[in-house]
């Protein structure tokens, strides 16, 4: 599972926040600030390390989803 968060406005909290799950155990974190996905366990750090291409895809699909989110969010505050 992943969730995603889109703020606008708030203090000292990422515009844009996915954290990714695996049988209810946080894996991953990737917020705007940092623009980088964190591995949260020893098997998703390995398999960051060991496969960096896996890194650059997830980097790349979370920084795309991130721009997603931000358009439709645009897109909702111009009709209401």
């Amino acid at each position: 599972k992943f969730f995603f968060t889109q703020t606008s406005g708030v203090q000292n909290i990422p515009e844009f926040v996915v954290v990714g799950l695996v049988d209810g155990v946080q894996k991953s974190y990737y917020d705007s600030n940092t623009g980088r996905p964190e591995p949260k366990t020893e098997w998703m750090k390995k398999l960051m390390k060991d496969d960096p291409q896996h890194l650059e895809w997830y980097t790349a699909r979370s920084l795309h989803v991130q721009h997603l989110f931000k358009h439709y969010i645009d897109n909702l505050r111009k009709r209401f």
